[in-house]
């Protein structure tokens, strides 16, 4: 054996020994975290900050608070291995902020006391995101302590808003920061468990775009319809049409066919027969393939009516369209309005909802682009990184792509760094519920994951 050979097992074994050695304390900082309440908007996300950073600077770890205004002021944190950006970066990215505890009464636990039972942590935030973030905090702590001198650097960022409107999130730390470092990989630390099925590898996510349809017509009394112009009428026009959308739009190939995710997912069964048996059973599965290589709309809210005599002067509906990686968030909205000015239509602004003009006023609420990494397949850094969680969870993990939208998709698309995956602890199925919980095993393997993954990236 190489003396560096010798080096790296010597390493690898402290990297084992210290998360071995250490757990207790490793679990009671990830309760620590969810125990802080950062729930938007009321959560307090500065003390998350402060405790983060204070965990690492015990270990000499370099950080930053860099302050935001959002109605009071609040940190966003950057913490590096060293101060050198000269070699290999490896980029930790993961939010601070969860979604609010509703229905308290009906948590099993309290949702930030962090309690521990049958090997599970329950709070609000432990899959979302506090089970991925701790882990990715602990990696720089235990390689600062291990091996201080590794050639090159590992950044972590943690945000401050990811679950409502991204505005100081990822995209603002990209622009104020991460855009001076040339990035070479990056993890997003979010949960990518889908029970039952094995841990995927996530190198790709739908986009989104939300419209508000405000439909403008002319109420009257009922028993004169003919005077008026019935709002929900238009709505439905338009709801029922929606489907010719397509016909506006270039056509634009999923980046994986059906047929190649269904492949991805097949190759961590042992062999096809248990895997077509679990498709058999579990609908749920095909009816996440077709999602995956389909786009796919619908009006989700539709509020109209002042009573049930008054023919509808307003109305308003919200149409969620989730999106391809291709498909632009601009090119929707051009193909929706052409689609609405040939169902005779007249287009408004929104000055005119207060006149008494009778037509459609479109109101871009959010959107996010889809995000997919080319060149994985050629990647032999993500075949490591795939082979350290087959060897960790003792099963073959699966490439695949999000349903949903998560912050790699600013690290990808604003060129901060293409060769980005998310991969984190915890089941993604059941995020935001009540009794939130992640395994403490998921937890302690995922620091393991990250940190010799961290280890082999940056030793050269």
């Amino acid at each position: 054996m190489t003396e560096q050979n010798l080096l790296e097992n010597s390493v690898t074994r402290s990297i084992y020994e210290d998360i071995e050695n250490n757990k207790k304390f490793y679990i009671e900082f990830l309760q620590k975290l969810i125990q802080i309440n950062t729930s938007k908007p009321a959560g307090n996300i500065n003390q998350i900050v402060f405790e983060i950073t204070d965990f690492l600077e015990e270990e000499r770890v370099i950080c930053e608070k860099i302050p935001v205004q959002v109605g009071k002021e609040q940190y966003t944190l950057f913490a590096f291995l060293n101060d050198s950006f000269e070699k290999k970066n490896l980029l930790f990215n993961g939010n601070m902020d969860a979604v609010p505890a509703d229905q308290q009464d009906d948590w099993r636990f309290p949702p930030f006391s962090a309690t521990i039972k049958r090997k599970q942590i329950y709070g609000r935030g432990a899959k979302d995101i506090k089970g991925g973030l701790p882990a990715m905090v602990i990696t720089l702590r235990i390689l600062k302590k291990i091996c201080p001198n590794l050639k090159g650097n590992l950044i972590f960022n943690t945000v401050i808003d990811e679950e409502i409107d991204d505005k100081w999130g990822t995209k603002f730390c990209i622009e104020i920061r991460l855009n001076s470092i040339n990035m070479d990989f990056a993890i997003v630390g979010e949960p990518t468990g889908l029970y039952p099925l094995p841990k995927s590898i996530v190198m790709g996510e739908k986009g989104v775009i939300q419209v508000k349809v405000h439909t403008k017509g002319k109420s009257c009394h009922f028993s004169m319809p003919f005077i008026g112009q019935n709002t929900i009428d238009m709505i439905w026009e338009i709801n029922h049409h929606l489907e010719e959308l397509e016909t506006y739009l270039t056509e634009i190939p999923p980046p994986m066919t059906y047929d190649e995710i269904e492949q991805l997912l097949a190759s961590s069964f042992p062999n096809q027969e248990i895997f077509q048996t679990l498709l058999t059973q579990q609908s749920i599965i095909k009816h996440l393939l077709l999602a995956l290589t389909t786009s796919t709309y619908s009006f989700n809210i539709i509020k109209g009516g002042d009573a049930d005599n008054i023919v509808p002067g307003e109305c308003e509906g919200l149409i969620d369209f989730r999106l391809l990686a291709g498909q632009n968030p601009v090119n929707i909205m051009h193909a929706l309005e052409k689609m609405i000015s040939n169902l005779g239509f007249r287009h408004l602004d929104q000055t005119q909802l207060q006149s008494e003009a009778i037509g459609v006023y479109l109101e871009q609420q959010f959107s996010a682009e889809a995000s997919y990494w080319n060149e994985w397949r050629n990647s032999t850094h993500l075949r490591y990184f795939y082979n350290l969680v087959e060897q960790t969870f003792g099963r073959k993990p699966f490439y695949f792509l999000y349903p949903a939208c998560s912050d790699a998709r600013f690290i990808r698309n604003t060129g901060c760094c293409r060769n980005t995956i998310v991969f984190g602890p915890g089941n993604a199925g059941s995020v935001h519920s009540v009794d939130e919980s992640i395994e403490v095993e998921d937890f302690l393997n995922a620091i393991k994951i990250y940190a010799l993954f961290a280890y082999k990236f940056l030793k050269k």
